[in-house]
């Protein structure tokens, strides 16, 4: 008897834990997250929509990015060209129109980023003529014709 008394209330319990986590995530409608955590100036930051509601973000440097189309996706990229704290807020609704927003603090240190270079291919050298099959081939024509012809 004490099992089964056990059994419900680990399931009560569950049940509890399920309910408030479905009643926190229903409540998120905005969710913007970045990477990297500690961009520095000039590196190119990229934000992610965590729920897919977001039509608009405020990069907190003057600059907006806002969804015109619905094709408009995630991730958006954006470059801060000066050190320091930024509120990045994110605006959005759901399905039912309900209105939600979401603001991050970032901060960008003054390390500028080096421009990557592209790589360096070694040079191709051409190829060495091997004699082949086909060269092999006419070598072997070229001897049956002249063991036809005698010449």
């Amino acid at each position: 008897m004490q099992i089964i008394y056990n059994q419900i209330i680990i399931l009560i319990y569950c049940a509890i834990v399920y309910f408030s986590i479905m009643v926190e995530t229903a409540g998120t409608l905005v969710q913007v997250m970045f990477s990297p955590l500690a961009p520095r100036v000039g590196e190119e930051v990229t934000f992610t929509d965590a729920v897919g509601n977001i039509t608009k973000l405020d990069f907190g440097d003057g600059r907006f990015w806002m969804a015109t189309e619905p094709t408009d996706k995630f991730p958006v990229k954006h470059t801060y060209v000066k050190e320091g704290t930024y509120t990045v807020t994110a605006v959005g609704r759901d399905a039912a129109g309900s209105l939600g927003t979401d603001t991050e603090k970032i901060v960008v240190s003054a390390g500028t980023v080096p421009p990557v270079e592209p790589p360096v291919e070694p040079p191709v050298e051409p190829p060495v003529e091997k004699p082949g099959y086909f060269a092999r081939l006419i070598e072997a024509l070229i001897a049956f014709l002249k063991s036809i012809f005698g010449k």
